[in-house]
């Protein structure tokens, strides 16, 4: 597949092929930590394996990522239309939204609930006996209505058990929805009338309110503050993009890799002895901030810098099969717990240890959890596209 990083014929329509890639990796982190937690799902591994694979241990990282990019990309037609409003009007808008995520949500939700029908069926005959070591797909957990009517309308992440159940990472597409109808009738909005500074502020009052008015609310699954990460990559796309005179002020400041680097280290530093959950409003910030550095300094690279003298992290992003990865990131997003779950149910049966367990999964479902989404992608996703392109005409 021929990967154009940069399209510059229609402006509005401009494409950066890294920000699939970027796509792509997070999706295969999900799949990675997944793997973990499977893994030590009331189980410990000994400390030096923990150690080792520390780094995929933190949930929140990819999703705080994707948040920011959809932010990311969904202002870029806005600010390429030359104004500050959503090309083609909110009911265009919502059109497009409803036809890429509603069609293959609905279709991974109907197949996690065959599959959860078809465990607890094979179940009650004696066929089969599901191990209570998995955590992110549970037949022994029977959905009830709530969380089932809850997942159709993408309002279950507004209870804690609802969130968890039928397909556990499907939890944050709830909160990624919802933020979807702030961006044009809120977010958009606070900035045409009172600027980036108080579009920050309002996100940080979503975001935090919260917590600190109803400190008993068990706001983890619905993560407002995700709010912020999603403003993150709106103010991403104005730096980079924008025509206003401050913005491109800070655009043509050289210190944007430095920064990038800067902010990722600070971030290891700070969380990698420890997994701290008290803390991962700070953590989901400081990756939203992290990575919002990182978008601008890799679209200034990738639109100023030839494909041969782009930065390492560019060019990695831009790599083919991480692009194509990125392509189908969303299928594979949705289907990967089922393959993941599915494979250490039969692990689980030969008595292995957790080590043995973790490596087997690495080797067998993460290839069968990309073929399985692959699949799904051109029967459930592929299909769609061209209809949520086609809105994009005019646009």
């Amino acid at each position: 597949m021929d990967v154009k990083p940069l399209n510059r014929e229609k402006p509005n329509k401009i494409y950066l092929a890294y920000l699939d890639g970027l796509r792509g990796l997070a999706a295969l982190y999900v799949v990675l930590f997944h793997i973990y937690e499977e893994c030590t799902y009331k189980r410990e591994m000994p400390t030096f394996v923990s150690n080792t694979v520390k780094l995929i241990a933190y949930p929140q990282l990819p999703v705080a990522v994707f948040i920011v990019l959809s932010g990311y990309c969904l202002m870029l037609p806005v600010v390429h239309s030359g104004g500050k409003h959503v090309p083609g009007g909110v009911m265009t808008y919502f059109r497009k939204r409803v036809w890429r995520i509603l069609p293959t949500y609905y279709a991974a939700l109907l197949l996690s609930l065959l599959l959860l029908t078809l465990a607890l069926g094979i179940q009650h005959f004696g066929w089969f006996a599901w191990d209570p070591l998995s955590i992110n797909f549970r037949p022994g957990a029977k959905p009830g209505l709530d969380s089932i009517v809850s997942h159709f309308f993408l309002l279950h992440n507004l209870k804690p058990h609802t969130a968890a159940a039928i397909n556990g990472p499907m939890w944050s597409l709830a909160t990624e929805w919802q933020i979807y109808f702030l961006f044009p009738v809120l977010l958009l909005p606070v900035y045409r009338r009172f600027g980036i500074i108080s579009l920050l502020a309002i996100s940080f009052v979503i975001g935090l309110g919260p917590h600190y008015l109803w400190p008993q609310w068990p706001d983890y699954s619905v993560s407002p503050w995700f709010v912020s990460l999603f403003v993150f990559g709106m103010v991403a796309a104005l730096i980079n993009f924008s025509k206003e005179t401050s913005l491109i002020y800070y655009r043509k400041k050289g210190f944007w890799g430095l920064l990038t680097v800067i902010l990722w280290m600070g971030l290891i530093f700070m969380f990698a002895p420890q997994p701290v959950p008290e803390l991962s409003r700070l953590f989901a910030y400081l990756v939203g901030i992290s990575t919002a550095s990182l978008l601008v300094y890799c679209t200034l690279s990738a639109t100023e810098d030839s494909a041969t003298h782009r930065p390492w992290i560019v060019r990695l992003f831009e790599n083919h099969y991480f692009v194509s990865l990125g392509k189908f990131s969303y299928s594979l997003y949705l289907t990967h717990a089922v393959v993941v779950v599915l494979v250490h149910q039969f692990l689980l049966k030969l008595h292995m240890s957790p080590i043995l367990t973790f490596l087997f999964l690495i080797i067998v479902a993460v290839p069968l959890s990309l073929l399985t989404a692959h699949i799904f992608y051109l029967k459930f996703e592929k299909p769609f596209i061209p209809v949520y392109k086609k809105q994009l005409k005019g646009t």
